[in-house]
């Protein structure tokens, strides 16, 4: 059994980037920055994303994303509909179309749908909350690194040595003894 996550049609995943692209001219992009072709409204002028679109029109900016396909289970998440279109709507396309369409309602095809989209969903979560984690969190140590050197150039190599606010070997020591 492969551990590896499925790969993507890579013949369809380009034949379907390039369409998008050529529907809204590769390069261009939405006021906002959107620049997903798939995201992004063919033939709107001044070119607009679907979210600044239902922005404009008062009008919500979450689809009801069928994690399963609309064919296999009635189940929906609230995504908004930039990502939706652009990520899971487009990872769906790369599963086997007997499985999306499931015209003879296989009960064994559903749970295979159930699975995938589960696994598109749960990837798609993970890499938003990555994007969270990177902008609240991740600037920290790198600012305390900088900060390091800083005091390292100016105070020595021991800088820490010279004052006493910190002193990580006495408190494990206190802590392992514990």
């Amino acid at each position: 059994m492969p551990n590896k996550p499925r790969q993507p049609d890579p013949i369809g995943v380009a034949k379907r980037k390039s369409t998008s692209a050529r529907r809204v001219a590769k390069g261009r992009s939405c006021s906002c920055g959107e620049n997903r072709p798939l995201a992004l409204i063919p033939g709107s002028t001044p070119l607009i994303c679907t979210e600044c679109s239902r922005k404009e029109k008062d009008q919500c900016i979450f689809d009801k994303h069928h994690p399963a396909g609309r064919n296999n289970h009635s189940f929906t998440v609230p995504i908004l509909a930039n990502d939706h279109r652009a990520i899971l709507s487009d990872a769906q396309q790369n599963w086997p179309q007997s499985t999306i369409r499931n015209s003879k309602r296989s009960p064994l095809i559903r749970i295979a749908a159930c699975v995938r989209g589960a696994y598109d969903t749960i990837i798609y979560f993970l890499n938003k909350i990555r994007d969270v984690l990177n902008n609240l969190l991740l600037w920290i140590p790198e600012t305390l690194e900088k900060l390091d050197k800083f005091l390292e150039l100016h105070l020595g190599s021991q800088w820490w040595t010279r004052f006493d606010f910190l002193n990580f070997n006495d408190q494990e020591t206190e802590h392992d003894n514990a």
